[in-house]
């Protein structure tokens, strides 16, 4: 993750309190496919996904490569008080596994990772959700 992008741009977002919904979607696709891209190169790496649960998700996000980097970088001021990464909405993203089966249709959802987009309602990735898959 381009941290200082990303939090950048969001802390911007948040203290001017005048982005528009379709900036705030903007900004959160980015963040979600920043986060998606970290859980593939960590089931790369680790033989598995990050377990279920976003504070999961930010532990292992952290955790360092075999090069030394974080998968993706997730900075303190990006998450709320129970250390979950939040969306421009300042809600929690929601992660979780769906399989850790081997798969070599790329279309295939093996975790599902997403935000309640600026309705605030979990519609499953549906409706106005920002999700990781298209």
């Amino acid at each position: 993750m381009n941290a200082s992008r990303v939090v950048g741009s969001l802390v911007l977002c948040t203290l001017l309190a005048g982005c528009n919904e379709s900036t705030k979607t903007k900004e959160c696709d980015e963040i979600i496919h920043e986060l998606a891209e970290g859980i593939r190169a960590y089931k790369l790496e680790q033989g598995s996904f990050p377990a279920s649960g976003n504070a999961n998700l930010v532990k292992a996000m952290n955790a360092k490569m075999s090069t030394g980097a974080p998968y993706c970088l997730i900075p303190g001021s990006e998450l709320n008080e129970k250390g979950e990464v939040i969306d421009p909405w300042g809600r929690a993203i929601v992660y979780r596994v769906v399989s850790n089966a081997p798969s070599m249709n790329p279309n295939d959802r093996l975790f599902e990772l997403y935000s309640l987009g600026p309705n605030g309602r979990d519609e499953g990735g549906g409706g106005d959700d920002v999700r990781s898959w298209r």
